[in-house]
């Protein structure tokens, strides 16, 4: 069995389905949507974040999965860690934090494209003075971890200080930022990085992270991804479905894509099968796709 490992976010996100787009102006009606489990807050929830929403669907494809992050022990947290061991992932190396859930509420209109709020608390809430020892903690058990198992593919969905050995095949998020880890291939989404020249944001990713990655993927929704390398470029089309929720597709993109290449294809076909998982995702109601029929996510073979 395929085994992975993945970094970063999770979350107990609120979700409400607009009935129309958000627009300066605008008066909609909108549908709290239920979590399926008991939850104290008045809007209810779901499972979210991107190492959440990568790892349900990897093991939806029968893969072993742990995910490395930092959890409240708040309701919010205590959700996600129940929602995360029913779907079968390995919490062993999320590290527990005083500090609050943050509160995220995500906008859903009737074309399944999403509007993601950040909400902060008008007087700021007390933090956990030892968030950065938590850090840290996660930083040590995630390298142990690392050098006692033999992973076969690494998902740094959050840049978490961690290096990982060259041998193991990594991928990483790129926002457009500053800040991106060593990975082999880098994910991003072209509406993110908003540099019209993939070959000036190959250049730049290498500015960035260094030497390591081969390969700089760009997702453009539903009109495919784009993978650049020193040589090359590959593209695969984009797959037509009726989207009900684009919230997690493109983790969910880079999670098939990971584990196409860990199972040898060439990038190619491992674009492809990562563009069906990320339709896959869209097709669904949820971030992390915990209702998802069994095998929803199909593994790529030879």
């Amino acid at each position: 069995m395929a085994k992975f490992l993945i970094l970063g976010g999770l979350a107990w996100d609120r979700v409400i389905r607009l009935s129309g787009p958000v627009a300066p102006g605008a008066r909609l009606a909108g549908e709290i949507l239920p979590a399926g489990m008991s939850d104290p807050h008045p809007l209810a929830g779901r499972l979210g974040g991107g190492a959440a929403n990568a790892a349900v669907a990897l093991v939806k494809a029968g893969c072993a999965v742990a995910v490395a992050g930092v959890l409240s022990r708040d309701d919010a947290g205590r959700l996600v860690q129940a929602a995360l061991a029913q779907a079968g992932v390995d919490m062993s190396l999320v590290q527990q934090t005083d500090s609050p859930s943050a509160l995220t509420l995500i906008l859903i209109d009737p074309s399944g494209e999403r509007t993601i709020i950040g909400v902060q608390p008008a007087n700021g809430a007390p933090q956990d003075q030892s968030l950065a020892a938590t850090q840290d903690r996660l930083s040590g058990a995630v390298a142990r971890r690392l050098a006692a198992e033999p992973f076969c593919g690494v998902f740094l969905r959050a840049p978490i200080r961690v290096d990982i050995p060259a041998g193991i095949l990594t991928i990483a998020h790129w926002a457009g930022g500053e800040s991106l880890p060593a990975a082999d291939v880098v994910v991003a989404s072209s509406s993110d990085i908003g540099d019209p020249d993939p070959g000036a944001a190959f250049r730049r990713v290498r500015e960035v992270s260094g030497p390591r990655p081969r390969w700089l993927v760009l997702t453009h929704g539903a009109q495919g991804a784009f993978a650049f390398s020193d040589d090359r470029t590959v593209t695969a089309p984009g797959r037509h479905v009726l989207v009900k929720d684009a919230t997690g597709a493109g983790d969910i993109f880079a999670a098939g894509l990971m584990q196409a290449l860990a199972a040898r294809a060439g990038m190619e076909a491992a674009l492809n099968h990562a563009c069906q998982w990320g339709a896959m995702a869209a097709s669904l109601d949820g971030s992390a796709p915990l209702g998802a029929p069994d095998r929803a996510f199909r593994p790529y073979t030879d």
